[in-house]
């Protein structure tokens, strides 16, 4: 008889912004590892996915935000035997002036950076980050 892999049943979700500058170019953050993630982070059981964007931009980039879209992107991921949905909308910024920090002494991040789409394409995503690359097209597509 052949055992199944653990893996649970439920989903831990996250909130992720897609952040654009002026000449079409996506926010990404790099952690200490020299992997890449979408800015954002674990949506918290009593707030809203607003408010938890809001939370994380400002916890990981100490970033104020102006306006927050609906959701529109949406990818699955496995870590370990934790199944992962992100849930990404995109994001205005009150400002563009961001800080690389990290999110509660757990991860610290190395830099915040734009891509082009074929920057993004070419970046070595951490693994619980690397269906985002799939949506590629669509992300650029729906630039607002």
């Amino acid at each position: 008889m052949s055992r199944l892999p653990t893996l649970s049943p439920y989903y831990r979700v996250s909130a992720k912004a897609l952040i654009f500058d002026g000449a079409g170019r996506l926010l990404v953050v790099k952690d200490e590892n020299g992997e890449y993630e979408m800015p954002g982070g674990g949506w918290e059981y009593d707030e809203s996915y607003e408010d938890c964007l809001r939370r994380e931009l400002y916890e990981e980039i100490r970033a104020e935000v102006k306006s927050i879209g609906q959701p529109e992107i949406v990818w699955r991921d496995h870590e370990g035997g934790t199944a992962r949905l992100k849930v990404a909308a995109y994001v205005t910024l009150a400002s563009q002036k961001l800080t690389a920090v990290g999110d509660d002494d757990i991860t610290e991040l190395a830099a915040v950076r734009f891509v082009t789409k074929d920057e993004f394409l070419a970046l070595p995503f951490q693994e619980s980050e690397c269906g985002i690359i799939h949506c590629a097209d669509k992300i650029w597509n729906s630039i607002r």
